[in-house]
């Protein structure tokens, strides 16, 4: 939606000569406006309405099959935003007055003043501004409340994992659909080398590295159906699944370790619990998690708990270089030089 953007106009009227005067009559482009389309009868408006969506019509009230009134009602259940000025006749009063009744903006009386209908278009494209002026408001509204639910979310569970917040506590502020309806795993992901990784990268790098990660793991994980996934400690991130098997986890847990590897050419682990009943804490989950991330066993379905570690090739401890000849410093794997990906998402 374009603040910017010409209001599109239809003009409909069944007689061709006043369709022709709507046309030449009013300066649109001078007024902020254009006109998308004409019709001469009320069916055919509604073929323009599908493929224009106009902001504006203009409709004679009489006309024959669909009437201005009926048109007027059809296209404001579809598109409530859209307003119509109506056009009527000395004798159809009564048919104005009920057009304004069921929601039109204006209406005119025939023979058609234009220095009137130019003002009742000025009006009108007033109106269609505040309309999407208001409606990117509510998008930006709507837009900060998903992101700082998703935030709260994020400490909520970060905290009862810590400890630092008990479950117990939590109904007054935990909204129904953030409850665990399943048994579930814990998935826990960790970048690896981090810590030689974090002493070569500036703090802007580990933050466009980091956001890499968690983007990849944002698109990958909700298409597979995981609960939540956020970033847990720096280089690490939790991501729960319900509903889910063993098979299922470990090809989730691969396809983590070669996405993250394909975006951003950096090397994970991820360590999966056992799968939990829903009353036992996520604490525990993690602890679990943890466990096998931080090991170096493959994979081992029938442990309590069991995870992939992607092993690298023994390398020299230069394999993290810093580039000496440029102002900048990325991080050297297998031989070449990575520097942090943007911040546009991987498709695969």
């Amino acid at each position: 939606m374009n603040m910017t953007e010409d209001c599109k106009v239809l003009l409909v009227d069944d007689e061709p000569i006043i369709l022709r005067s709507l046309q030449v009559a009013v300066p649109w482009e001078q007024l902020g406006t254009r006109v998308a389309g004409t019709a001469r009868n009320g069916e055919e408006a509604l073929e323009i309405v599908e493929q224009l969506r106009p902001d504006i019509i203009i409709s004679d009230i009489r006309m024959p099959s669909i009437d201005g009134i009926s048109l007027m009602r059809t296209v404001m259940e579809q598109y409530p935003g859209t307003l119509f000025i109506i056009l009527s006749g000395y004798g159809e009063f009564e048919y104005a007055q009920e057009a304004i009744r069921h929601g039109a903006f204006n209406y005119l009386l025939k023979p058609i003043d234009h220095d009137e209908l130019q003002e009742t278009v000025i009006k009108a494209r007033e109106r269609i501004l505040q309309q999407r002026a208001t409606s990117m408001e509510q998008d930006r509204l709507r837009r900060s409340v998903q992101s700082l639910a998703s935030l709260v979310r994020e400490r909520m569970f970060a905290g009862i994992i810590d400890g630092t917040d008990s479950p117990d506590h939590k109904s007054a502020y935990w909204p129904d659909e953030w409850e665990l309806r399943a048994p579930y795993y814990m998935g826990l992901v960790n970048l690896d080398d981090r810590e030689q990784a974090e002493n070569i990268w500036s703090a802007e790098e580990k933050r466009l590295w980091y956001f890499a990660v968690g983007n990849v793991l944002n698109e990958l994980l909700p298409a597979r159906g995981c609960f939540t996934v956020f970033p847990y400690h720096q280089g690490e991130w939790l991501f729960i699944m319900q509903n889910s098997d063993a098979a299922e986890m470990r090809s989730i847990a691969e396809e983590i370790i070669a996405t993250v590897r394909q975006c951003t050419k950096l090397s994970v682990s991820v360590g999966i619990s056992k799968q939990y009943d829903i009353s036992a804490p996520c604490r525990t989950a993690m602890k679990a998690a943890a466990t096998r991330c931080a090991g170096d066993s493959r994979w081992a379905g029938r442990s309590s708990a069991w995870m992939r570690r992607r092993t690298r090739t023994p390398r020299s401890r230069g394999s993290w270089s810093i580039r000496c000849s440029g102002r900048r410093r990325w991080p050297m794997r297998s031989g070449r030089w990575t520097r942090p990906p943007s911040t546009r998402s991987c498709r695969r």
